[in-house]
């Protein structure tokens, strides 16, 4: 708890200090929050209006339909008179073929929802992905600046013993190298935060003022076993929930086309004039006609072909989605375990590194050592300083890759 502690601290003076700057301090949620207008997101926000505009579509045969219509006519030494009607028809039965439409499409709205909810899953991991990746850059921008330190320290070491005649000219030289490479570092660094921002907008699907980002505390696994994930991501990732969608609107398709041939009964009513006046020597009319098809051709068989084969390539193809969301978990439990071993062996190493660093400035501050060894410890040091910050924040993206393959992020 004490490390958490700590992190928590850091990221409330680093808000301090931003808000001071007149800099906005951005958590991961905000950055998540921020990417609900991404257009991948609003594309899906459209594809899910126009399938509700399509249910609208399909359940309009059940409705009323009524018309108006009125003819003026003028000639030549006669007064105009009208001519006109008004006609009202409705549909009283038709074997069902409306509801299964309306059923049909119902599904395909409800799949076009769990597919948002896909598009939001990816986009919450790409805002994930960059933030920590944005995070990581400013820890090498970090390290950075602490070897170039370690290397102008040592410049001034190797200058110092130079002019008292302890060190030959070639130290010297060594040390400026040194430092040179740690500057080009240094610019090479700032340039990855600045690129690493630049994704993080993209991620976000909008372009951001100046802003810093907070800290992230490492995040637990989302559950306990792997069976318990593969369990929970095979009942609700939203990928299998949009085919389940799918599979019962190409079910009901079926049923609706074997029904092409099914009778229907319609009911029209209407009120005709013609006459010097609008609406004048008018009379009513009211009728109830009923269908049955005979023959057609055959189209209806092969409609109803049609739709038994989409529902066999919608079934393979939701069978296929589970098999993925399957992988991708096993994936991404196996990441986290390789992201956690490495958290462990990359400590180890930064504890071995900074050991041997100091004992390389001390063995060269008594006139032991040597440029070589110097330069070799910061390297090294170096080295694993990146690699515990880049296996921290590989940790957490595997920790987002796991909770997006369940559908949870």
């Amino acid at each position: 708890m004490g490390w958490r502690f700590k992190g928590a601290v850091f990221a409330l003076s680093l808000m301090m200090v931003a808000s001071a700057w007149g800099e906005e301090v951005l958590t991961l949620e905000d950055c998540m929050d921020m990417a609900s207008l991404h257009p991948d997101l609003v594309a899906a926000d459209r594809q899910i209006d126009l399938s509700d505009a399509r249910l609208s579509k399909a359940a309009s045969p059940w409705r009323t339909n009524l018309s108006l219509k009125d003819r003026y006519t003028v000639q030549e030494s006669e007064d105009g008179y009208h001519s006109g009607s008004l006609g009202l028809s409705q549909r009283i039965f038709d074997s069902g073929v409306t509801g299964l439409a309306v059923r049909g499409s119902k599904e395909d709205m409800l799949s076009s929802v769990e597919d948002r909810a896909s598009v939001l899953q990816d986009v919450r991991y790409s805002v994930a992905q960059s933030y920590c990746t944005l995070l990581n850059a400013h820890e090498d921008l970090s390290i950075a600046k602490e070897l170039l330190e370690q290397d102008e320290r040592h410049l001034e070491i190797a200058q110092g013993m130079y002019d008292v005649g302890e060190k030959p000219l070639i130290d010297v030289t060594q040390a400026r190298v040194n430092l040179s490479k740690s500057q080009l570092e240094l610019v090479s660094s700032r340039h990855q935060v600045e690129l690493s921002k630049n994704q993080l907008d993209h991620a976000m699907g909008r372009e951001m003022a100046q802003y810093r980002i907070a800290p992230i505390s490492p995040q637990p696994r989302p559950v306990i076993t792997l069976e318990e994930a593969l369990s929970l991501a095979l009942e609700n990732h939203p990928d299998i929930r949009s085919y389940r969608h799918s599979v019962e609107s190409a079910r009901t398709s079926v049923s609706s086309a074997a029904r092409g041939m099914s009778p229907t009964v319609n009911a029209t009513a209407g009120y005709s004039w013609s006459g010097n006046g609008l609406l004048e020597d008018g009379q009513w009319s009211m009728a109830v006609e009923g269908t049955i098809p005979m023959a057609d051709g055959g189209i209806t068989k092969a409609q109803t072909d049609e739709a038994k084969a989409t529902l066999g390539i919608t079934e393979a193809k939701a069978k296929r989605a589970a098999q993925s969301v399957e992988l991708a978990v096993r994936k991404a439990w196996l990441e986290l375990d390789e992201a956690e071993e490495s958290l462990a062996v990359a400590r180890e190493s930064v504890e071995q590194a900074k050991s041997n660093l100091s004992l390389a400035n001390g063995r060269y501050e008594v006139g032991e050592g040597s440029p070589g060894e110097v330069a070799d410890a910061v390297t090294s040091y170096g080295q694993a300083r990146k690699s515990l910050a880049s296996a921290y924040y590989d940790r957490e993206v595997a920790v987002a890759a796991l909770k997006k393959a369940m559908g949870v992020l």
